[in-house]
């Protein structure tokens, strides 16, 4: 009796390792395929309308002495022409810039030079933003996609895109020959209400940071200026246009003090441009319809269309750049 139940404990933990294994098999086998998959997804979809690879490359090749540097701002708001490069890109910080303009002075001098000057440059967030690293040959990612962190970290997000598409991942993003990042969107189709409610909330994250701060980053600020004044660059320092429900929000500040921080920098923006002999555009309100916003504080592609011929008017005092 005793060997007949050994034997049928010893069948039964033979089965048991047998179900482990063939699940263990079965899951490296599914996610060997979800990687190819994944692998796939990223090489196919993800790569041809990657915005900051195409970018890079960009930055590597571009020879033109006019260029454009900020955020999201400029990137989505000025459509470059007439000899002008956009390289501006989201989420960048002064730093970012400073960084671009020191690694394209080691081959050239710019002749016209559009730098971002727009209060939110000063926020907590964009100062403790980590500053990118820029080099040369960087435009094109090698090995697997599937290692590259950022890809990685929305791989959700592009399979649900995907699937929602019909099998097709297509950016709402248009990047131009000359660098710039347009998009689409209508701000008019939201509800004042909700244009109000946003406009606060962006106030809130874009609040200036204490003045201790604020004077570090402005004497950065004035570097990048020096650098390019010095280079004989004709610079226009653009605070560029946000909706009427921004600059609402923008006279409240995002909080107590923050109204008289956000006027301090438009003033600080127009002293710089005086110590330095640049020019100042301040086009918070120079679009004025809202269909031409993406959002409360970005241009959509037709509203950088119809703005950008009249910055360069304002800069430079020609529609030519």
């Amino acid at each position: 009796m005793l060997s007949s139940t050994s034997s049928f404990e010893a069948a039964r933990k033979g089965r048991g390792a047998t179900a482990i294994a063939r699940l263990l098999r079965t899951s490296v086998i599914v996610l060997l395929l979800l990687g190819l998959a994944s692998e796939w997804l990223l090489r196919t979809q993800v790569d041809p309308q990657d915005t900051l690879q195409s970018h890079l490359a960009l930055l590597d090749r571009t020879q033109s002495d006019r260029a454009a540097f900020g955020d999201s701002h400029v990137a989505r708001g000025f459509d470059a022409q007439q000899g002008f490069v956009n390289l501006a890109y989201p989420s960048e910080n002064i730093e970012d810039m400073i960084a671009k303009v020191n690694m394209l002075h080691q081959s050239r001098s710019f002749s016209r030079v559009i730098v971002q000057a727009d209060p939110h440059l000063f926020a907590p967030y964009r100062l403790n933003a980590q500053t990118k690293t820029y080099a040369t040959n960087a435009g094109s990612p090698h090995g697997l996609r599937i290692m590259i962190p950022r890809y990685r970290a929305q791989l959700v997000a592009y399979w649900q895109a995907f699937i929602a598409g019909g099998g097709q991942l297509e950016s709402q993003v248009r990047m131009t020959q000359a660098g710039s990042l347009l998009s689409g969107g209508d701000l008019s189709q939201d509800g004042l209400r909700q244009r109000q409610m946003d406009a606060r909330a962006r106030m809130i994250t874009h609040r200036p940071a204490d003045p201790p701060r604020i004077a570090a980053a402005q004497q950065r600020y004035s570097d990048l200026l020096n650098t390019l004044i010095a280079r004989g660059t004709r610079v226009c320092l653009v605070s560029f246009p946000v909706s009427q429900a921004y600059r609402t929000a923008a006279s409240a500040g995002g909080g107590p003090g923050g109204d008289a921080l956000h006027a301090a920098l438009i003033r600080y923006f127009a002293a710089e441009a005086n110590r330095t002999g640049a020019r100042y555009v301040d086009a918070r309100g120079m679009v004025t319809r809202t269909a031409l916003f993406r959002d409360v504080d970005h241009l959509n592609a037709d509203g950088a269309a119809a703005f950008s011929p009249a910055l360069l008017q304002r800069c430079f005092g020609d529609t030519q750049g």
